[in-house]
């Protein structure tokens, strides 16, 4: 019986040690270093434009100064930092069986003076990112 229960115990955290390694792999976070913001996802990308004193991580993927949004460390051309507004997150719920993992939230739909925007605007080319 103990054999048993150690072999399935030993299964659990074999799974749940590889899903923690995956949800390492999808981190998404902008941070400080050497005096320059850097976003930290697939690639790490230095942001030369960002105002450090002011600088945001909103939500891991976009982030925001008194100047410029930005998505996945590229400013997105055409929105107006000043009225800048968050309209809706997508709040993931925790799995029942597996705790948290790697549930994140993130912003879905967002708006300024100029209209209202959701993140497949920017996905699919209708709100362009600069180069």
């Amino acid at each position: 019986m103990k054999k048993n229960l150690l072999i399935l115990v030993g299964i659990f955290a074999f799974f749940q040690f590889g899903f923690s390694l995956s949800c390492a792999r999808i981190l998404h976070y902008y941070e400080e270093k050497d005096g320059k913001i850097i976003y930290v996802g697939e690639d790490q990308l230095v942001i030369n434009k960002a105002d450090i004193k002011t600088f945001q991580d909103l939500d891991g993927f976009f982030g925001a100064d008194n100047n410029y949004i930005y998505y996945k460390g590229k400013k997105v051309n055409n929105i107006d930092v000043k009225t800048f507004e968050i309209v809706s997150w997508n709040e993931l719920k925790p799995d029942p069986i597996w705790g948290t993992g790697c549930q994140t939230s993130y912003i879905t739909e967002f708006k300024d003076k100029n209209g209202t925007y959701k993140l497949e605007d920017i996905q699919n080319g209708k709100l362009k990112l600069e180069k």
